[in-house]
């Protein structure tokens, strides 16, 4: 069985923000998303960069799901108003932020090593991505996500740009 488990919470450096570390099987949760769109592109807020990306019904986000229903079913937690991992508008449709690091690593649509500055916006990606920790901060929570490796296959112009002709698996 896949126990998905949270560590105890701990407090960061300035002690405004604690978290607790989330690991399935003891191990960090990663998830593969193929075929994603970027509508943004990388974006930077507060010299931190992270990417919203378009989640479609194809997408097997059932391990986000999962893991947001054990944060929400925790009792000790339930004193914070938690943030949503998936967010859903009826203009957006189901959208998703990951987090940019240091580490995190950009490849090209040949599987290339490249920089972030090829993630303009509209772009169509793949990406590797970790469940981090949950977090709090005051009287909220959330769940971070850590990008660790992000494949561009194209940009988009229109509708008709949708379709992948090469599918190599970062």
């Amino acid at each position: 069985m896949n126990t998905i488990t949270f560590s105890d919470i701990i407090k960061f450096k300035s002690g405004a923000v604690s978290g607790s570390f989330v690991e399935q099987d003891e191990k960090p949760i990663q998830l593969k998303l193929e075929s994603v769109v970027a509508p943004l592109g990388l974006s930077q807020f507060n010299n931190r960069s992270s990417m919203i990306l378009n989640l479609e019904e194809s997408h097997d986000i059932s391990i986000l799901l999962d893991v947001q229903a054990g944060v929400k079913d925790n009792d000790a937690w339930s004193k914070y108003e938690f943030t949503p991992i998936i967010k859903t508008s009826e203009k957006y449709g189901k959208q998703l932020k990951v987090n940019v690091t240091d580490d995190t690593k950009f490849f090209d649509s040949h599987c290339k090593p490249t920089t972030e500055t090829l993630f303009k916006c509209r772009c169509l990606v793949s990406l590797l991505i970790e469940i981090n920790m949950v977090w709090f901060r005051g009287k909220q929570s959330g769940v971070s996500l850590k990008l660790l490796q992000a494949k561009h296959h194209k940009d988009i112009k229109s509708k008709l740009d949708f379709g992948l002709s090469d599918q190599c698996l970062i």
